[in-house]
């Protein structure tokens, strides 16, 4: 059933109609619903900063380049939105942590239609299929150094061109890919360049002495760090810096 046009979705849940099901969703299935959308475009976004955060505690000169990067462009004043647009060294600084640590290992399953050969093995009809995007990333056929955290490489070499969406070719793919890639991929990708500029330029970010970042790896609803990030943060001026 078609919701109507403009409702809200948690609307569109309630008139949902299932095939073959008498009932609606219960109570129970519309918060999961509507929770895995909530989780979905803020637990990827924050984790996704963590990791970029902890990349920059460890390497104090890709973040003074940042840093120089967001000064040259907007001095003092608030970051923007069309401002992010502008800087490259940022971009390459998240498409990097996207590579890197991609919010989840896996991507939506999906299944073989038809008895199907690939790389040599055979895919039964009906069998479900399984894409372990971090194997991409890590593929030194595809990356040089692919465990180095390096965003120069997005700005000259193995990285610049790269399509994030898998529509040109798997190198990464940090968001799915087709039909169920994340439909708030380019809002998702927004929020972190504006987030991680607005927090590099109000603050330096230092390893804590004698406690380095572990970049040890769980799983949760995202990849996260096994030891959750602590560094020393100090403002860089006294001026007050919406963030």
């Amino acid at each position: 059933m078609m919701s109507p046009k403009g409702a809200a979705y948690i609307d569109s849940l309630f008139e949902l109609v299932v095939p073959g099901r008498a009932q609606r969703l219960g109570e129970e299935e519309l918060v999961t619903l509507c929770s895995e959308v909530i989780n979905a475009g803020t637990d990827t976004s924050a984790t996704t900063l963590e990791w970029a955060l902890l990349h920059l505690v460890m390497n104090q000169e890709i973040q003074q380049k940042l840093y120089n990067e967001i000064v040259d462009c907007v001095g003092k004043e608030e970051v923007t939105e069309s401002d992010v647009e502008k800087m490259s060294y940022l971009s390459a600084v998240v498409k990097e942590t996207f590579r890197r640590h991609p919010p989840s290992h896996f991507v939506l399953s999906h299944a073989a239609v038809k008895e199907t050969e690939l790389g040599g093995y055979t895919v039964p009809a009906d069998a479900s299929v399984e894409f372990y995007t971090a194997w991409v990333t890590e593929d030194p056929d595809l990356w040089k150094d692919p465990g180095e955290f390096r965003p120069e490489r997005f700005l000259e070499g193995d990285g610049v061109d790269v399509d994030v969406t898998g529509t040109k070719g798997v190198k990464m793919v940090p968001f799915g890919a087709g039909r169920r890639i994340c439909p708030a991929w380019t809002l998702g990708t927004l929020h972190v360049n504006l987030l991680l500029a607005r927090m590099v330029q109000a603050f330096k970010w230092l390893p804590v002495p004698d406690a380095p970042p572990d970049p040890t790896e769980t799983f949760a609803f995202t990849v996260v760090m096994k030891n959750p990030l602590k560094a020393i943060i100090l403002p860089r001026s006294s001026s007050s810096i919406i963030i």
